[in-house]
């Protein structure tokens, strides 16, 4: 056996990168949390009462924001984790999603269960012209 794997070391690492690929999304998923679209994001918003958290700066905030989301800049997020209901589902958003995988990541490892992001950011949450305060 150990033979064969020193003769087929090429082999064995693509096995074993394929099944780290394929295991990705559900390794991801526990950490990071689900995604959900725009369609999911306004059905939690209007029958789970989700809190809708957004993460960019003040600034952009202030320029326009989804309609009764909270701002908490991502800088300050590790501050304010408190001010997120813990028992309601949360949906994180920014503009690309790099920090609302980290607040994701953040917020379960403090035992948050109902985290979510939304899959494609404010900027596809405006390319859809869904509600949007400014």
């Amino acid at each position: 056996m150990f033979q064969f794997l020193v003769d087929n070391i090429v082999l064995v690492v693509v096995a074993i990168a394929s099944g780290v690929m394929l295991a990705w999304p559900l390794i991801s998923k526990r950490t990071m949390g689900a995604t959900v679209g725009n369609e999911e994001t306004i059905e939690f918003i209007n029958k789970k009462n989700a809190q809708v958290i957004d993460l960019r700066d003040h600034k952009e905030f202030k320029r326009g924001a989804i309609a009764s989301s909270l701002n908490i800049p991502f800088e300050h997020f590790a501050d304010r984790m408190d001010q997120v209901a813990k028992d309601r589902p949360v949906i994180l958003v920014d503009a690309v999603n790099v920090n609302s995988k980290k607040a994701s990541e953040m917020l379960r490892s403090k035992g948050y269960n109902n985290v979510y992001v939304l899959a494609d950011g404010i900027k596809g949450w405006v390319e859809a012209k869904l509600p949007f305060s400014r």
